[in-house]
């Protein structure tokens, strides 16, 4: 089941109450078609087992809120946010419940609303990457006990468990906050932050500065970030951020999220990170929140 927001839910019963719920999903030319069911909270009528949030970071608490009272009491909850932030506030408000998060390198994203059916989703699945995925809390059942580990069974995705998850939100996390928002402030593909000079100076202050971050508040990260970034970069050099597509659709940003996070971070122990503070105060400047 789909759980959607009540108001795109009205939406869709508006222009039709005969229409058919269906997943399209497009992978390598190839399309599958899947029927689904569709609700909003209202409209739950069983106890939920299994739930994935792939909502927007600002959004998920809300989200999840919202659905509590449908949880099974031996539900397992999968959170798939950009940033940090989010999980914690979820897994604070889902104590004593089954909470995963996970992190991906897999690349997405949904087609234009089909004119003919509305209550079609088209997703292209655009590019294969790894996915890792592990518990919030330390009495979570392992990864083969629970129904998670259904998903290795989808041969079109790469999965791996993982014990200490936060590392990788955190790895994923400093990556982005490299990229997103400066690819917002130019609106340009990923790539273009490598080919001009300043831009990958500035690339470089940032992840400078999240690695001095990340050594004092002592989180594990056995890499080089900056070359990191870099193969990212040079991977997707084509590619348009989820910020940047954000940014050009007029939503709000999950920055908050990212950058935000990072400077929450460092003034909880007295740190500056005059790199982050200058990108968000450029991108609030820019209108870009």
């Amino acid at each position: 089941m789909l759980i959607l927001r009540e108001q795109r839910l009205r939406e869709i019963a508006g222009k039709s109450t005969q229409l058919k719920p269906e997943l399209e999903l497009v992978d390598n030319h190839r399309r599958q078609l899947f029927d689904i069911a569709i609700a909003d909270k209202h409209h739950i009528d069983s106890p939920i087992k299994r739930l994935i949030v792939a909502t927007k970071a600002r959004d998920t608490l809300q989200a999840v809120r919202d659905i509590v009272p449908h949880l099974a009491k031996d539900a397992v909850v999968l959170l798939l946010q950009n940033g940090m932030g989010s999980q914690d506030a979820v897994n604070a408000l889902l104590e004593g419940h089954n909470v995963w998060a996970g992190t991906t390198t897999d690349g997405a994203w949904k087609a234009a609303e089909n004119q003919e059916n509305p209550a079609r989703w088209t997703v292209h699945h655009a590019g294969h990457g790894q996915t890792w995925i592990g518990p919030l809390n330390a009495s979570t059942a392992p990864f083969s006990e629970t129904p998670l580990s259904e998903l290795t069974s989808i041969s079109r995705l790469t999965i791996h468990p993982c014990d200490n998850i936060q590392e990788r939100l955190w790895l994923k996390l400093a990556i982005n906050s490299a990229i997103n928002g400066l690819t917002a402030v130019y609106l340009c593909r990923n790539g273009e932050l490598l080919s001009c000079p300043n831009r990958w100076q500035q690339v470089n202050a940032l992840c400078e500065e999240t690695t001095r971050l990340m050594t004092r508040l002592k989180i594990h990260c056995d890499i080089n970030l900056q070359e990191q970034t870099r193969e990212v970069l040079q991977r997707t050099a084509n590619n348009y951020s989820s910020t940047f597509q954000d940014v050009s659709h007029g939503r709000l940003t999950e920055l908050p999220f990212i950058n935000g996070f990072l400077l929450d971070q460092a003034r909880q122990i007295g740190m500056e990170l005059p790199s982050h503070h200058a990108l968000m105060e450029q991108l609030k400047q820019q209108g870009i929140h």
